[in-house]
């Protein structure tokens, strides 16, 4: 994981980049799937958070009624943020 803008480690550099933005948290569904499958699938990549950490790990709250959950229902932001984090090698202060 590297900063914004920030170039990764030499042994990183030809691995893809994956950038966790605003956007990303406002719709992360197609990133949680990008990185699931590179989790899954043991594949690294380069994660670029451009976002507050600790935005990231807002939790999510659904005030919907129950009974309208189906079991597919997901918290997409708090899959992304387990996603950003697991097994991850932080490399954004060095």
């Amino acid at each position: 994981m590297v900063r914004s803008g920030a170039e990764p480690p030499e042994e990183w550099a030809d691995m893809p980049r994956i950038v966790v933005g605003p956007d990303t948290l406002r719709d992360p569904v197609q990133t949680v799937e990008t990185l699931h499958e590179a989790w899954l699938h043991r594949r690294p990549v380069v994660i670029e958070l451009d976002v507050d950490a600790e935005e990231l790990r807002n939790p999510e709250r659904y005030d919907g009624p129950i009974h309208e959950l189906t079991p597919r229902f997901t918290f997409w932001r708090e899959r992304l943020q387990f996603l950003v984090w697991a097994n991850a090698y932080d490399a954004r202060d060095g």
